[in-house]
């Protein structure tokens, strides 16, 4: 079951519609895309305000978090988290994600193409 933030929920269920017939992921090992439907998917995303779940809130803080490791906030700009949160999360890394000669660095951030 997936749930999200409120945005535009029409396009994010026409793509978990489309996952379902048509997923693909890329490989870690080489070249090219793997052919993996979601079909494991029981309905409908759901949306789910983020100021009434704890559960989003966590997500958007890990994927925020995420992204300021990868790439730091600018001198001038506000914080909105400390730049070093990435790291406060310590064992909640999921570690094997990242663990390939093909993406070495922080667990579980994978650099964007």
């Amino acid at each position: 079951m997936v749930v999200h933030d409120e945005g535009d929920p029409l396009t994010i269920r026409k793509r978990a519609r489309k996952a379902r017939r048509a997923g693909t992921a890329g490989s870690a090992f080489g070249t090219g895309l793997l052919n993996a439907p979601f079909r494991n998917l029981l309905d409908d995303p759901v949306p789910r305000d983020s100021k009434q779940s704890y559960f989003i809130q966590l997500a958007d803080l890990n994927a925020y978090a995420a992204f300021r490791a990868m790439y730091p906030p600018p001198a001038a700009g506000g914080k909105i988290v400390p730049a070093r949160m990435w790291d406060f999360l310590g064992a909640a890394h999921f570690s094997a994600v990242r663990n390939t000669a093909k993406y070495p660095g922080p667990a579980a951030i994978v650099p964007g193409p």
